[in-house]
């Protein structure tokens, strides 16, 4: 069995943040790295409720600037 190289950080020496974790127990076969983001929870909620597809009107009131470059973009 090969490994990967690993790079060795060293911890800082006054570490002033949270001094447990909680791990979850994964059963035999499962190959999941954890729990899902929050933001994967809410997608596969608004999946489940609305469907894979969504409809956005092609006029929107005040649009992000984040939303009218993905716009321009998907136009060209």
């Amino acid at each position: 069995m090969k490994y990967k190289p690993v790079e060795i950080i060293k911890l800082p020496f006054a570490y002033s943040g949270e001094q447990s974790i909680t791990l979850v127990l994964r059963q035999d076969g499962d190959n999941s790295k954890g729990l899902p983001s929050p933001e994967i929870v809410l997608e596969k909620e608004i999946i489940s409720k609305v469907g894979e597809e969504i409809i956005v009107p092609d006029r929107l009131t005040n649009p992000d600037k984040l939303i009218i470059q993905a716009r321009d973009l998907l136009a060209e």
